[in-house]
């Protein structure tokens, strides 16, 4: 009698997405290291972007490395914002120049 054995399971891959940033999508480089979620990839990006200098634009993509495809792609850019100055009040009634 044959005994049933149970199939090979594919090993689990650990850090499997890596996140990628650059100005375009030519000078994206690796960014980080390889994280195991994309939670944490999220993190990364998030992270990295509140230290971003002002004006600056940054463009991230999360890479799963397993199935060799981007998940996400992030497109940031740091804006500068300036604060609203109220208008100058204007007096109710004009000034009259006194006579001389």
């Amino acid at each position: 009698m044959i005994r049933p054995t149970s199939k090979s399971r594919p090993a689990l891959i650990l850090n499997d997405y890596q996140v990628f940033k650059g100005r375009c999508e030519n000078t994206m480089r690796p960014f980080g290291q390889p994280v195991s979620a994309t939670h944490e990839a999220q993190l990364l990006i998030r992270d990295d972007r509140g230290k971003l200098p002002a004006g600056a634009l940054a463009l991230y993509a999360i890479h799963q490395r397993s199935e060799n495809r981007i998940t996400q792609i992030v497109e940031h850019t740091r804006a500068i914002v300036m604060p609203i100055r109220p208008p100058k009040k204007m007096a109710a009634f004009p000034v009259l120049k006194a006579a001389a």
